[in-house]
């Protein structure tokens, strides 16, 4: 799995996402930004960044990067 959290994030603090990455352990991928919010594709500085890491994890973690027979 992979999670996200934004430092200035006010709806889910970063305690909260720090405790989510404790609970699953190494089968998270827990990824912090000092620089984004709640929500980063919301027009932040750097969502592109973050868009193009989302997407590279799941081409690498899931069936849909797989080559095709």
């Amino acid at each position: 799995m992979l999670a996200l959290a934004g430092l200035q994030d006010r709806i889910v603090p970063p305690g909260v996402s720090r405790a989510l990455a404790r609970l699953y352990g190494e089968r998270l991928d827990y990824r912090e930004y000092a620089q984004h919010g709640h929500w980063p594709l919301a027009a932040e500085p750097g969502w592109q960044q973050r868009a193009d890491e989302v997407a590279d994890w799941l081409l690498t973690h899931t069936s849909k990067g797989a080559p095709r027979p």
